[in-house]
């Protein structure tokens, strides 16, 4: 028993001495040296200032330590060495020196900052014989202070109050009651009051091409010219700047001194909101502006004066007119001046930034100001190298894209036919006869697009008049114009995507199609329709289908057979497959074709119904990615099922096209097996979910 006694106390004298001493610390810094060892101890602040201390220090040295705050929301309270605190010798409580004695052992130096509070400090504001002032004894800085100020028998006049020095800002003047106010600084303020002060004038001098406005310091507003003049203190308010495609200086020199009078923008003034101010000197000044013009796009070719017909959405008939519609000059400094006799009456001006790169212009926004603050509109095109500009105006008060205007303009006179085809607007095509020369251009305006372009005529010679013609841009063919009759409403048809010349087997003549439903099958000419990859072909009147790869420019011969197999399959997909995905994860999913059947599900001949689904993981359901209804064919020399125009998602997930699906047929039509590397995307965000097609067999039902 006593010696267990002498072992436990023996512990305790140990467990005492590490404790005492410290023991051993991981973050303390050897030095390699025989000197203790200074390190400067972290806390949940350290990122708010910064210390510069020695890593060693003799026993008995005086050791400078450094601190610096970093923060202005935070100061020093104490720097300590081992929990006792240092004597600052140098600096304030944001950067300061400290200092402590060097002990024999190792030293962790410690900072503590705090964060400033808001301080209340005192306002003095002595009343006399001749006015008294109202305001509060302290205030916290940045505070915004108000001061009255009453004039004693009504016999003075109080022409500045002043905080330290400094004016106040008057808010309001009534017979002998002033108001003022001012931001508290973070020190004792005392308030002054000067009466009675002698005014002196306000004289400006407008340079051209500028504007200069007083907002403030006149007597008598309806004097002609009338008077500017301020008593020293008195805060002088004013706006100024240059006219459109212009840069303006303002120069403020007292007129007595000949010294330069500083100046600054407000947007918080209590009586006018915002303006420039200067505070007025003992003297007369001087208020002076100068324009100078820019010169941005001088001697570019774009720049100069235009005139232009409108394009009005809706009239599908063509209509015959002259350039007078509309007037845009844009001229080299920037600005721009813009005018319409139409039912629009334009009349608007503001300054425009032109991008090289695509020969497109812009209004400037801040230049859009209809005088009085507002927005109004602002103008905006695009300029091809022959002189001719497309523009839009906006209508910045209610900018909406059904509140556009569309213009044709051109540098010289023309006369010209516009037309809207049968969508109302989403389309122009537009004839322009300048001199001897004839240029046509295609237009649409929903992308501010427009497209020199070449037209042949089949009927007629103008677009006003009856007449047939094929639209093409750099050889490729767009749409078909065809007007009946002068008057009557023209018609726009788009080419097909299938346009153009396929070839057959080795032998085989080639087939063309002109997007329009026109055929030819070698030297032989007909008609066609087409409905998905499937094209009917007409010659002297004998009908024959081909299937036809766009992509890859050649045809097929397809011979129909009658369908005498099940009219209903269905595959089934589970998660493990990877054939549904859905948010890009695998997930259950299914497929299901019925023959002859139409989008509500009902019978018909030659429809064809494909619904897609997924489940899911969100809601816990199965949803259709696509449910759609077009043709179907069957193709019996290549034992080939075509499901035609089936409409699914996009790649990128935002929009939807069509698309072909072909099925390989087994030997007893029980089975449906797609053979392609194609992905059925839903109509919706089909960029992460879809089924992967490839190798699917669907199973009859």
């Amino acid at each position: 028993m006593e010696n267990f006694c002498k072992r436990l106390v023996s512990s305790l004298f140990l467990l005492t001495a590490v404790s005492l001493f410290g023991g051993c610390d991981d973050n303390e810094i050897t030095t390699g040296s025989s000197m203790p060892g200074i390190t400067v101890t972290e806390n949940e602040f350290s990122e708010f200032y910064e210390v510069t201390a020695p890593k060693e220090a003799q026993p008995g040295e005086t050791v400078s330590v450094g601190v610096v705050v970093t923060d202005e929301k935070h100061y020093v309270e104490f720097v300590t060495a081992n929990n006792v605190a240092c004597t600052r010798v140098e600096g304030d409580f944001r950067n300061g020196t400290y200092e402590f004695k060097m002990p024999d052992s190792p030293v962790k130096i410690g900072v503590l900052i705090r964060e400033f509070k808001a301080e209340e400090y005192p306002i003095k504001a002595e009343d006399t014989k001749e006015y008294t002032i109202k305001a509060p004894k302290t205030a916290e800085a940045g505070k915004t202070v108000d001061v009255e100020i009453v004039v004693s028998d009504g016999l003075f006049t109080v022409s500045a109050c002043l905080f330290n020095g400094k004016p106040c800002d008057l808010v309001s003047a009534k017979e002998i009651t002033w108001h003022y106010s001012f931001v508290m600084p973070a020190e004792a303020v005392e308030l002054t009051v000067e009466t009675d002060l002698e005014k002196h004038i306000i004289s400006l001098k407008k340079g051209d091409n500028t504007y200069l406005r007083m907002l403030n310091c006149c007597d008598d507003w309806e004097a002609v010219p009338p008077v500017f003049d301020e008593s020293k203190y008195g805060i002088v308010k004013f706006l100024w700047g240059p006219e459109l495609g212009y840069d303006a200086t303002l120069t403020i020199t007292g007129e007595t001194s000949g010294k330069e009078i500083p100046y600054e923008w407000t947007e918080k003034d209590p009586t006018v909101g915002k303006c420039w101010q200067c505070v007025m000197p003992d003297e007369p000044i001087l208020l002076e502006t100068k324009g100078i013009e820019k010169t941005d796009y001088l001697g570019k070719p774009f720049v100069g004066e235009y005139r232009g017909v409108a394009l009005v959405a809706g009239k599908t008939s063509p209509v015959k007119g002259s350039s007078s519609d509309f007037t845009l000059s844009l001229k080299s400094n920037t600005s721009f001046i813009a005018k319409s006799t139409d039912v629009n009456k334009f009349d608007f001006d503001g300054c425009y930034s032109f991008n090289d790169s695509d020969n497109t212009f812009d209004y400037i926004a801040e230049f859009s100001d209809d005088g009085y603050g507002e927005p109004d509109f602002g103008v905006s095109g695009t300029w091809l190298t022959d002189g001719v500009m497309y523009v839009h105006v906006n209508n910045l008060q209610d900018d909406k894209p059904e509140n556009k205007r569309f213009y044709l303009m051109h540098t010289s006179e023309f006369t010209s036919v516009s037309v809207a085809d049968n969508t109302y607007g989403s389309h122009y095509l537009v004839e322009m006869k300048r001199q001897d020369k004839t240029v046509w251009f295609y237009l649409e305006p929903q992308t501010h697009t427009i497209t020199p372009v070449e037209l042949t005529f089949k009927k007629g010679n103008t677009i006003g008049e009856a007449c047939e013609a094929v639209v093409t841009a750099e050889g490729k063919a767009l749409v078909k114009y065809t007007l009946t009759a002068a008057g009557d409403n023209a018609v726009f048809t788009e080419c097909g995507k299938e346009a153009g010349t396929y070839q057959g087997a080795a032998g085989e003549p080639q087939l063309t199609l002109d997007g329009f439903g026109n055929a030819t099958l070698g030297a032989a000419k007909g008609t066609y329709t087409i409905q998905g990859s499937i094209v009917s072909v007409t010659i002297n009147g004998a009908k024959t289908d081909y299937q036809i790869d766009i992509n890859k420019k050649t045809y097929v011969k397809v011979v129909s057979g009658e369908w005498d197999g099940p009219k209903t399959f269905y595959a089934e997909f589970t998660k493990e497959s990877g054939i549904a995905v859905v948010y890009g994860n695998p997930t259950k999913g299914s497929l299901s074709i019925r023959l002859d059947t139409n989008f509500s599900g009902k019978e018909q001949k030659g429809a064809v119904k494909v619904v897609a689904s997924v489940y899911d993981t969100d809601s816990f359901r199965d949803t259709e990615i696509a449910n759609s209804a077009k043709a179907w064919s069957y193709d019996m020399s290549t034992q080939t099922l075509i499901v035609s125009r089936l409409l699914i998602g996009t790649e990128d997930g935002r929009s939807t096209e069509r698309i072909d699906l072909r099925f390989k047929v087994s030997a007893d039509k029980k089975t449906l097996t797609f053979e392609e590397d194609k992905l059925l995307r839903a109509t919706s965000g089909g960029n992460n979910t879809y089924l992967k097609l490839k190798g699917v067999e669907l199973k009859a039902q």
